[in-house]
């Protein structure tokens, strides 16, 4: 096991992690211009240290912790702090807050029934992942630049709302057969 903290591409995932509060506060301050370069600029790092950590072997088992959990919080306090501010609705923060807090406790419940499983990420996942990205930069965008998109905010918000459900519905799933990508570790 490599549990190297601080490498590279971990320093950019503390990097990101750093950023959110700073994005919120940002964000509840009415700069959204700022919290804009600093929600891209975070999302650069996002895919800048998996890249690095593959091309420099410096994959490690904090990485991948500490990169999903980065990426979350990041997510998860500006739909929070956004919806808050009056910029997203509550219901959509909801959902997309919910799933997650969902997939995680079904992690917790299977290891409290002995069941350790690794969640990986699905397709529907990851799609809904970008969504979720692209309507909070979107967000930012419009609102700190004062620049409409012409309705792709509210398609973006529907988009978002239905992957958001099709991935939970998909880790329910895989969660109850245990099957997929959803793997038993013994």
């Amino acid at each position: 096991m490599n549990w190297s903290v601080v490498n590279l591409p971990n320093t950019l995932s503390w990097a990101r992690l750093i950023a959110t509060p700073v994005a919120v506060l940002y964000i509840l301050g009415d700069e959204l211009q700022v919290a804009f370069f600093i929600f891209v600029i975070a999302g650069i790092t996002d895919a800048l240290d998996g890249f690095l950590a593959r091309r420099l072997n410096l994959v490690s088992d904090f990485g991948r912790i500490i990169d999903p959990v980065a990426d979350k919080a990041l997510l998860t306090a500006t739909y929070l702090a956004l919806a808050y501010v009056g910029y997203l609705p509550w219901w959509l923060t909801g959902l997309v807050v919910g799933r997650d807090l969902l997939i995680i406790a079904a992690y917790g419940v299977s290891g409290l029934f002995g069941v350790k499983i690794r969640p990986a990420p699905v397709a529907m996942s990851k799609f809904n992942t970008t969504c979720q990205i692209a309507l909070a930069a979107g967000v930012l965008f419009e609102g700190g630049f004062a620049f409409t998109l012409w309705g792709m905010i509210d398609v973006l918000i529907w988009l978002t709302a239905a992957t958001t459900v099709l991935s939970w519905v998909q880790y329910l799933v895989l969660w109850i057969t245990t099957r997929g990508t959803m793997e038993r570790v013994p």
